[in-house]
């Protein structure tokens, strides 16, 4: 028996820090014609994620700890049915990536997030092509300011003001009203 037409179909958004149309690694801006992929049929998605960057030493000069988490966060212009406690309310923050530690002594250090590895997160279908992420450092101590990541080298000095390139998979799963 053929049990296709139970399944839904799912929609999948590749993203590269190379493609973005303006602004750094760690925080930037995609023109995504939402319209030329994403079904008018739904109002709301389910979004899960994939992430990984390119090797960096991404060490902090001051505790000589490497950096263990970045929060990810993305603004689909959309309503947001997240809630999160730090600003007590709905939340663009998309998920979490971990370190991939190879050696605190080469600039091999990534960092991943596997498809399903977090909650995937449900949002509003998105009506502006503008896309933007952000990638916090999660893992500084006292990271009141909400630091955007940056790559460092060997002895925890920031390199400049931006990260490594990175690449996400955006898969979006359509929800019935």
């Amino acid at each position: 028996m053929n049990i296709d037409f139970l399944e839904t179909p799912t929609y999948t958004l590749y993203l590269s820090s190379n493609d973005k149309v303006s602004g750094n690694n760690n925080s930037c801006t995609f023109n995504v014609n939402w319209d030329s992929f994403l079904s008018r049929d739904y109002d709301r998605y389910k979004v899960r994620y994939s992430f990984m960057t390119s090797g960096g030493f991404y060490k902090d000069g001051v505790t000589n700890s490497t950096f263990a988490t970045c929060k990810i966060v993305a603004d689909f212009n959309g309503r947001s049915l997240s809630y999160s406690p730090e600003n007590g309310g709905p939340t663009n923050i998309l998920g979490f990536a971990f370190r991939d530690v190879q050696s605190t002594t080469t600039a091999s250090n990534f960092f991943n997030a596997y498809l399903e590895e977090f909650p995937a997160k449900t949002i509003s279908r998105p009506t502006q092509n503008n896309l933007s992420i952000s990638i916090y450092n999660a893992g500084k101590q006292n990271n009141a300011q909400n630091q955007l990541l940056v790559d460092t080298n060997s002895a925890g000095n920031a390199l400049d003001a931006d990260m490594t390139s990175w690449v996400m998979v955006l898969e979006f799963i359509p929800l019935r009203a």
